[in-house]
């Protein structure tokens, strides 16, 4: 090679090495966040708040392509992401409204110092374990194959949750529908959205960053023998010679699960003998969704001082859901403020309600 060559060689290696330098300065990343912050409402002091003091960006003003919809490895979550429909807020003043009930109805759960019982527990949850982006709209419609944390909430939308939905998350965002007209339709609606809104929150958090392994090997042990196991297989091991179905009682007596008016399933009947006791993190979200939604043996919402928990049927039950309860308050997520009932309040202060 002569010597033209050779300089030619290395000059040509030194342009591909500041190229390559100056592409990872322009890294995706890099450029992403600066097209994030370009869509902020920074005129909104929620948003400079949580962008500021967490990195978590609230949009309503969003690429869905680039924010939400993108990096699915599997042809069914390509699929029905594809297929939902995501609007987006035009004025000003639904946008300010929408981001003022997500932060007064949901977000304020969770505290960045949170005391209890004499403890005070800075778990920087907002920070540590939010999505860093959440979109905010007012058209959230999915089509079939219905899938998501949304749909293991007795909140959820519907029992198919086909049609118009409040919350979809997936690893790259959490989006979430504040249509006005249908958080006014009455009380108990606006509970219902934002609770769910508050569930896959919390779940969306635990699955992202495997806090099941927070909760204490105490609350696994209950349930343990039976994860996984079909009814019949259980009944067989306990030497019944004939399978049978299984009434909600037993159901939480025996098995020490809690049965909610969606999980593990909604026929308010019982369970059959083939179906599957769930594995320990539906073990942890069923409870999770029973905390923050109480409900009666037969599906029914809690709504006097008098009505039984589900968990009061069994000790064992009382106690994993107190578990819970722990888990959430060390995690800086404010148990005490999901319910006003002195009996919900005296179950979280004590363990399970026994001394």
């Amino acid at each position: 090679m002569n010597r033209t060559s050779i300089i030619l060689a290395i000059s040509m290696l030194l342009f591909c090495c500041i190229a390559c330098e100056d592409e990872d300065e322009l890294s995706p990343s890099g450029l992403d966040t600066d097209r994030v912050q370009d869509l902020l409402d920074w005129s909104n002091p929620v948003v400079k708040k949580y962008y500021g003091d967490y990195g978590v960006a609230l949009m309503t003003d969003f690429d869905e392509n680039l924010d939400i919809k993108f990096n699915f490895y599997e042809s069914w979550a390509n699929s029905f992401w594809k297929k939902m429909e995501i609007g987006k807020m035009e004025r000003k003043s639904e946008c300010d409204s929408a981001i003022t009930v997500l932060d007064t109805a949901v977000f304020r759960y969770f505290k960045d110092e949170l005391e209890f019982q004499g403890e005070v527990y800075h778990s920087d949850f907002k920070k540590k374990y939010f999505p860093n982006k959440i979109l905010i709209t007012n058209k959230l419609i999915v089509g079939s194959d219905v899938s998501g944390l949304i749909m293991q909430t007795v909140n959820r939308p519907s029992k198919t949750g086909v049609g118009s939905t409040f919350c979809q998350s997936n690893d790259n965002a959490i989006v979430v529908n504040l249509e006005s007209g249908m958080l006014n339709i009455s009380p108990e609606k606006f509970e219902q959205v934002t609770k769910a809104i508050l569930y896959v929150m919390i779940v969306y958090a635990f699955d992202k960053y495997d806090l099941y392994s927070m909760v204490p090997d105490a609350f696994y042990e209950f349930s343990k023998p039976y994860y996984g196991k079909r009814i019949y297989q259980l009944q067989e091991e306990a030497g019944e010679e004939k399978s049978h179905a299984v009434a909600r009682s037993e159901w939480v007596e025996t098995y020490h699960m809690i049965a909610t008016s969606v999980a593990p399933t909604d026929n308010m009947n019982g369970m059959l003998a083939e179906s599957s006791i769930p594995d320990a993190r539906r073990d942890v979200c069923i409870c999770i969704d029973h905390l923050i939604n109480p409900e009666t043996i037969d599906g029914a919402r809690v709504e006097t001082e008098n009505a039984p928990f589900v968990y009061q049927l069994s000790p064992q039950c009382s106690i994993k859901m107190w578990y819970i309860a722990q888990t959430l308050i060390k995690l800086g997520i404010d148990v005490m403020a999901i319910s006003p009932d002195p009996n919900f309040r005296k179950f979280i202060s004590t363990r399970g309600g026994y001394r």
